[in-house]
């Protein structure tokens, strides 16, 4: 992105964050003129023939359907840390299988770019899961979500849905959809958009590619049949690299004591595609291609990803023994 868009909003703690005028009703990106998609939120129509012909049918999927709105965005204080805690072994799961990596928190797939190209959009389609607290009484959180970097690099941006469980509340599941720009602390921004248990719902980023500090997220809950649009603003001096894609289910970290893991059974992604430099002409990389990541932690694996060529990675829930 040439420039950052939007109206700004400051949520504190040098968190920025910029929305967009939702478009107006039987408002048509296919024949809108680019200053109209920029002025809501909205990636320009592709060049390239496969990207336009999957934004295409999007759009006429949904036409007449979906209803944006604009974003009720709150600011909450979490202990989420995003970056992968990678292991120093990288085994083989099966000979005739990818080679799978290990990691702390995050369990799902990852693509890396190639020498002399950047990561600039990444999306996905999922139905959110209901979960079963493994222990009643603890608080449990699971998270899933798509990203840019965090792999190997010190800054990301990711949007996805966070759930979280505690026994003592009077809803005690909650679905909420989140988005982040780290470094930023511990702050994640919640744009206000409802999303239940089996809603099917999907995220996508869009940012400049190696060197943005800003981001734009759509979020859409094909369910309910809304969607917002937002734009991240990174802090100054944590640009992202474009290094890296991913599509994510993943536990949270809490200083010296971790909230447990729910069993959340399994969960797919779909229509996972990451897009490369040039913006909007370079080439798509399916999910289902990347390098499976298994969730461990002391010898005990809680969640894995298991990628099918060419844009599907599913995430399984792993029972301790």
């Amino acid at each position: 992105m040439a420039k950052v868009i939007g109206r700004p909003i400051e949520l504190g703690h040098g968190v920025k964050v910029l929305t967009f005028e939702p478009p107006p009703e039987g408002f048509d990106p296919l024949t809108a003129s680019p200053g109209d998609l920029e002025k809501h939120g909205l990636p320009p129509v592709a060049d390239n023939e496969h990207q336009r012909r999957r934004y295409e049918r999007i759009v006429h999927a949904l036409k007449g359907r979906l209803r944006f709105i604009e974003p009720t965005l709150s600011l909450n204080k979490t202990e989420f840390i995003p970056i992968r805690q990678k292991s120093k072994r990288t085994p083989t799961i099966k000979p005739e299988m990818q080679v799978a990596e290990f990691d702390r928190n995050w369990s799902g797939a990852v693509v890396y770019n190639p020498q002399g190209q950047s990561f600039y959009w990444v999306s996905a389609d999922w139905t959110v899961p209901a979960i079963q607290p493994v222990n009643p009484d603890e608080i449990e959180i699971m998270r899933s979500w798509v990203g840019i970097d965090g792999d190997g690099t010190q800054n990301m941006v990711l949007a996805g849905v966070k759930t979280y469980y505690a026994a003592n509340e009077l809803a005690p599941v909650n679905y909420t959809p989140f988005c982040l720009w780290s470094p930023w602390g511990p702050y994640e921004v919640i744009p206000g958009l409802t999303v239940s248990a089996g809603d099917f719902v999907h995220a996508h980023i869009c940012t400049g590619g190696a060197g943005a500090n800003s981001a734009i997220v759509r979020f859409i809950n094909y369910t309910t049949r809304k969607a917002t649009t937002l734009t991240l603003v990174g802090s100054q001096g944590s640009p992202l690299v474009g290094h890296s894609a991913e599509w994510i289910v993943s536990k949270d970290i809490q200083g010296s004591i971790d909230p447990q893991f729910p069993n959340y059974s399994s969960l797919t992604f779909l229509n996972c595609v990451a897009e490369l430099t040039p913006l909007f002409a370079g080439a798509s990389v399916g999910g289902g291609t990347g390098t499976p990541i298994i969730m461990e932690e002391f010898g005990q694996r809680f969640s894995k990803g298991v990628p099918t060529p060419p844009s599907s990675v599913q995430c399984q829930w792993i029972r301790q023994s």
